[in-house]
């Protein structure tokens, strides 16, 4: 499978970056592709998914980071039918406590997207519409 990488290094004032190192180790060292579409910020990381996802260049999106990350990738992934995944490493990680992602063991995040790639499942989200943009939400 092809994986779409997205990390925030700034999350959890710093740990995003080390998180991303580790969960970049463990994906490298499994049988799939993977895809960097990390950006010098959320605009540029946004556009490196969309023309992923136009390109069909990746399979899943997996994210390091927290709330904000979540919110680059529901936006980016809701209406794309491209499957996303989030590894907890911000200040606020509510997203992946409900997706029951375990909080501090990066390793056990990882095994548990590589586990289930075959098992993506369907969550809710807030379409939100304002001045003729749409974005989405996880949880208000």
């Amino acid at each position: 499978m092809k994986i779409g990488l997205i990390v925030n290094p700034s999350a959890g004032q710093g740990l995003g970056a080390t998180v991303g190192q580790q969960v970049r180790r463990l994906l490298q060292n499994s049988e799939h592709e993977i895809v960097d579409l990390t950006g010098q910020d959320i605009y540029q990381a946004e556009s490196n998914i969309n023309q992923a996802i136009s390109r069909a260049e990746i399979e899943l999106l997996l994210l390091v980071g927290g709330d904000g990350m979540a919110h680059l990738g529901v936006t980016v992934c809701c209406e794309k039918e491209i499957p996303m995944a989030l590894v907890p490493a911000g200040t606020g990680n509510d997203a992946a406590g409900v997706f029951g992602m375990p909080m501090d063991d990066p390793a056990e995040c990882v095994k548990l997207i590589l586990e289930n790639l075959d098992k993506p499942k369907a969550i809710d989200a807030i379409k939100i519409s304002h001045d003729g943009t749409t974005s989405y939400a996880l949880g208000s």
